[in-house]
C-alpha cells in the first residue's frame, strides 16, 4: 500500500490541521484505492471485457485467443500500428513469424502485399482467418494482404514489365477459404490466398513380394542373368556385353517400372480417401540432378539406375471434401499399378476418388490380407490450402 502523503503546508494552523483530518478520505478508502490499483495492473477475469473497450482493443478479439497477452501488448501494438512492426507484433500473439514481400510500385496493384510464413500452419480453422484479420488491422490503411505462403511458392509469370494475362501463368498459387476478405475496411474485396506444401518420402529397398507381383522381378546372381527370366522387350537395349549381372538386373526392374501408369493411394480407418496420379522414373544418384530425395541429388536414368523414384503432387483441396468425409487424414499409403479411371471420366485425371478407378496391382502376402505396392503408415491431414508432395524411393 503507497504512504498517505500530508498536503498541507509547515504554516498551517490548528484548525486547518483538525479539519485536513476529518475531511481526509483516505482512511475511509485507501483499501478501494489499493485495489484499483492491483485490478488495474493484474484485472480479475470478470473485468478483461470492460479493460479490453477501454482500452480500445475491441477490434481485436475475434482474432486474438489470449486476452490476457491482448491487454499486455495491445497498446503497444496501437502506437506502431500500420508498420511492419505492428505486423510482427500481432503474428507473435498466434505463435507465427513471417517476412513482408510488397508489390513492385510499377503494378496496378502496387499496394498488395503477400506474407512469407515462418512455418506451416497449426490449423486451418481458426488460425488464417486469426491471421488474415490481424494484417488486415495491422497493415496501412491502402494495402491489402493478397497471399500468404508457405512450402509452395509458384508465382505469376512475367514477360518484361507485364504479366502473362488471360492463362494460368498470370497468377500466384494458392486457394482462398472465403470469397470476400473479412478485414472491416475492406468490404467486399477479395480473400486473400492461402499456399502451403508438405513432403513426405519414403524411402526403402524395393520388396521382392513388390516387384513378383508387379512382374519385374529378378533373381540376383553372381553371373549374367540369363535372357529368358527378363521381363522387358529386347527393343529396350537393356543388357552390354561388358556389363556386370548386378547392373543389368537393375536396368531391366527399372526400365520395366519407368513411366508405368501408377497412382498413389491414401486410406484411412474408415477405408479410401482418394489417389494421386503418380508418375515413375528410373533414377541414379547425381551431383545437380534435377531431383532433391533424401538429402542427395538423382537424375533420370535407364541405363545405369540405382532406384525407382514414384512422385505425387495433391491439389488444392484434394482429400478435403469429398463424398466421403471433411478433413480426413490418411493413415496408410501406398501404390496402385496400372489402375484405370473409370468409364465416363477423363484418362489423365489427377486425382480419383474413392471408386473412380479399376483395375489394379495388388501385392498378395499371406496370411496379411492383399495390400498396396510399398504400402506404408503415414498421418496426412489434408486441406484445402495444401499440396502434398508424396514421393517413394524404391531403391533396387
Amino acid at each position: 500500500m503507497t504512504a498517505h502523503v500530508e498536503g498541507l503546508p509547515a504554516n498551517a494552523t490548528d484548525v486547518e490541521m483538525v479539519l485536513a483530518a476529518v475531511l481526509d478520505p483516505h482512511a475511509r478508502l485507501a483499501d478501494a484505492v489499493e485495489a484499483i490499483r492491483v485490478a488495474d495492473q493484474a484485472p480479475p477475469v470478470s473485468f478483461l471485457p470492460f479493460r479490453v473497450w477501454e482500452l480500445g482493443l475491441g477490434e481485436l478479439t475475434p482474432y486474438v485467443p489470449n486476452v490476457f497477452a491482448l491487454i499486455a501488448e495491445g497498446v503497444r501494438w496501437q502506437r506502431v500500428r500500420g508498420t511492419r512492426a505492428a505486423i510482427d507484433r500481432a503474428l507473435t500473439w498466434l505463435g507465427y513469424a513471417g517476412t513482408l514481400e510488397w508489390q513492385p510500385t510499377r503494378r496496378r496493384w502496387w499496394n498488395g502485399v503477400q506474407l512469407a510464413l515462418g512455418r506451416f500452419r497449426d490449423a486451418e480453422d481458426p488460425d488464417l482467418d486469426r491471421i488474415e484479420g490481424l494484417m488486415g488491422l495491422s497493415l496501412p490503411f491502402r494495402s491489402d494482404f493478397m497471399r500468404g505462403f508457405r512450402g509452395y511458392d509458384v508465382r505469376a509469370a512475367e514477360t518484361g514489365w507485364t504479366r502473362t494475362s488471360a492463362c494460368m501463368l498470370s497468377d500466384w498459387s494458392g486457394a482462398r477459404l472465403h470469397a470476400a476478405t473479412i478485414a472491416p475496411h475492406r468490404q467486399g474485396a477479395s480473400a486473400p490466398k492461402w499456399s502451403f506444401g508438405r513432403e513426405w518420402l519414403v524411402d526403402q529397398a524395393a520388396a521382392e513380394v513388390d516387384l513378383t507381383a508387379l512382374g519385374v522381378w529378378i533373381e540376383p546372381g553372381a553371373g549374367s542373368p540369363l535372357w529368358s527370366s527378363l521381363t522387358v522387350p529386347w527393343s529396350g537395349d537393356i543388357s552390354h556385353w561388358t556389363d556386370s549381372a548386378d547392373v543389368i538386373r537393375r536396368r531391366a526392374i527399372a526400365t520395366a517400372l519407368d513411366g508405368r501408369r501408377c497412382w498413389v493411394r491414401f486410406e484411412d480407418d474408415d477405408g479410401t480417401i482418394g489417389h494421386a496420379r503418380a508418375r515413375v522414373r528410373a533414377v541414379a544418384a547425381q551431383v545437380g540432378g534435377e531431383y532433391r530425395v533424401a538429402g542427395q541429388d538423382w537424375t533420370c536414368r535407364t541405363d545405369s539406375p540405382t532406384a525407382a523414384l514414384v512422385s505425387a503432387l495433391t491439389r488444392f483441396g484434394d482429400g478435403f471434401g469429398d463424398s466421403a468425409g471433411a478433413g480426413r487424414t490418411a493413415t496408410r499409403m501406398g501404390l496402385l499399378f496400372d489402375a484405370e479411371p473409370v468409364e465416363g471420366l477423363k484418362p489423365a485425371i489427377p486425382w480419383a476418388g474413392p471408386y473412380d478407378l479399376a483395375g489394379g496391382v495388388l501385392v498378395e502376402d499371406p496370411p496379411a490380407p492383399d495390400r498396396l505396392v510399398a504400402e506404408t503408415a503415414c498421418a496426412i491431414p489434408f486441406g484445402r490450402t495444401v499440396r502434398e508432395q508424396v514421393r517413394f524411393l524404391l531403391r533396387l
